[in-house]
């Protein structure tokens, strides 16, 4: 049993909590044992469930910023009718990335001085109803942070500054399923007046409007740490449908609220059927990840945008990238950066780069890789060659094809630190790093003494 104290002044009362067989129950009273108290955070990913106890009711915070972040599996929040919210002035991040939830009963929240709801249910994948009533007063929030976006001129000029809404930001980011109580799907932070006032609450009592799903759509379920790509029209109960999810979107699926809990990826068959055209940022982050299953069946034949696509993916080993078509692809950039324990990665005769226009820090801070077979590699386009290979520390081959060309207009500057801390890179001739020699006019097939470089022909 771990106990812990959400405040630092010792008083007769305090508010604290005592986590038990995955139940955290509040409290305020004075039973609390000063000697056990941890911060909430240590025990988030444990809580499935929240309990406020009746004590709690006494206590009236004027801020529950995070108290619940990353409670990730937790599916119930219990006695909210103790929490007092009447002199609350910060709810950001309150629920952020409690994406096992799927119903909030918000309606006894008092809300009249609540000045900033940044992020409050970002994250929350799975929330489809948030339940408010009359005390869900919310004007001050958007008279604080303007209603509408202000721009204001300078000096007569045509310079202006936008006033962004501060506490507004992000409030249902990724809350894909969410609806209010009429069906709208999107709107502000009020109980859905329909169309003609439309939010994403749910008045107390009101018959709700679950979202509704057809036709074969992109999608994944996560589960245990696994996470599944589908498409198929079977949508299971705990299927994720991103909104980056679009094949227009630029940033696809960049920000996800899975990245720091999965340890394994699976493509199933059905996603063959689905062609997207950015996997930009897909695994970004994903510190975790050890296994990526069935990688043949992302089909990659349309896409133009594999930027970070593994970017820190610091826990991955290997990568067989060999059913790849990178035909259409034109931007690399910190594609594999920062993967430090990646020793084996597998390009395919289809790894084109044709169309490529940046490779800038590609590689950078694979650390632990020996050798690159670049072979396939045509590089005639690419225009940002900064950090390719930077702190490549083990790097000692890259192997590459007549295909490797740098363009005339490249500059020294488009090729900064290209072979920063390459300290084992050695030419097919024999030509060794130097620490003053690091960008384009090293980045040929090894001539020898009349035309060194870092490469070895293939």
């Amino acid at each position: 049993m771990l106990t812990f104290c959400c405040v630092q002044n010792v008083v007769a009362q305090v508010s604290y909590g005592v986590f038990s067989n995955g139940t955290l129950t509040l409290y305020y009273n004075d039973k609390y044992n000063s000697n056990s108290m941890i911060y909430w955070s240590s025990v988030a990913k444990d809580v499935k469930k929240v309990v406020f106890d009746k004590s709690f009711a006494k206590y009236k915070p004027v801020s529950t910023v995070a108290w619940f972040l990353n409670f990730v599996s937790a599916t119930e929040f219990a006695g909210l009718e103790n929490l007092n919210t009447s002199e609350v002035l910060d709810m950001s991040f309150m629920f952020k990335n409690c994406y096992n939830l799927s119903v909030l009963d918000l309606s006894t929240f008092d809300t009249k001085n609540v000045e900033y709801m940044t992020g409050l249910f970002d994250g929350c994948v799975n929330l489809t109803t948030v339940f408010a009533s009359d005390k869900w007063d919310v004007k001050k929030l958007y008279d604080l942070n303007l209603d509408t976006t202000a721009l204001e001129k300078l000096d007569g000029g045509d310079t202006t500054v936008v006033i962004v809404n501060e506490g507004l930001h992000d409030i249902f980011k990724n809350c894909s399923k969410l609806r209010g109580g009429k069906g709208s799907t999107e709107g502000k932070i009020i109980i859905d007046g329909g169309e003609s006032n439309p939010g994403l609450l749910t008045r107390k009592g009101d018959k709700t409007v679950l979202p509704k799903y057809s036709g074969v759509k992109p999608y994944v379920v996560f589960n245990n740490g696994v996470l599944t790509f589908y498409y198929n029209d079977k949508y299971p109960e705990n299927a994720y449908f991103d909104f980056y999810f679009k094949q227009d979107s630029i940033d696809s699926w960049e920000i996800n609220p899975f990245a720091d809990n999965v340890t394994k990826v699976v493509f199933d068959e059905s996603f063959k059927n689905y062609s997207p055209k950015t996997c930009k940022s897909w695994f970004h982050d994903y510190i975790n990840l050890t296994e990526i299953v069935n990688l043949k069946y992302l089909n990659t034949s349309s896409v133009t945008n594999m930027s970070e696509l593994f970017c820190n993916c610091t826990k991955l080993k290997s990568l067989d990238l060999s059913n790849f078509n990178t035909s259409n692809v034109e931007d690399m950039t910190e594609m594999f950066a920062h993967c430090i324990n990646l020793t084996s990665l597998n390009f395919s005769k289809f790894f084109y780069t044709a169309r490529c226009l940046s490779m800038y820090a590609m590689f950078s801070g694979c650390e632990k890789l020996t050798s690159l077979d670049l072979s396939s590699f045509k590089t005639s386009e690419v225009y940002h060659f900064q950090k390719m290979f930077s702190k490549c520390k083990n790097l000692s081959k890259i192997y590459v094809s007549k295909y490797w060309t740098i363009n005339d207009s490249v500059s020294d500057d488009d090729s900064r630190y290209m072979f920063f801390d390459c300290p084992n890179l050695v030419g097919g001739k024999g030509t060794k790093y130097d620490p003053e020699k690091i960008n384009s006019k090293y980045a040929r097939i090894d001539g020898g003494e009349s035309a060194p470089g870092y490469f070895t022909e293939k």
